[in-house]
């Protein structure tokens, strides 16, 4: 899937969570963690997000084209997947 496809997946599939739950807005960032992981993914693991704002490194299943990454409704975590980016010095 081209990323503009995947990142319209994503967009989409936050959105449906947001509808379902009539009131969740928080996201948790889940990656799959093996030796394939990149760097930013394995960061942001566990770390929330707000549903109506794009994350710095974009939604998840979006970081690259081989980003295996979902997000799933959540509880807001004390540090958020933009704030522990910076811990990272190349979003590249």
């Amino acid at each position: 899937m081209a990323m503009a496809g995947r990142r319209l997946a994503a967009a989409i599939q936050v959105d449906s969570v947001v509808k379902r739950s009539h009131s969740v807005t928080t996201m948790v960032w889940h990656a799959t963690l093996d030796a394939r992981t990149i760097p930013q993914c394995r960061v942001a693991h566990g770390h929330s997000f707000n549903a109506t704002t794009i994350p710095v490194i974009g939604y998840p299943g979006t970081v690259n084209q081989y980003c295996r990454c979902i997000s799933v409704p959540g509880e807001q975590t004390p540090q958020n997947v933009t704030s522990v980016m910076g811990s990272l010095t190349n979003l590249s």
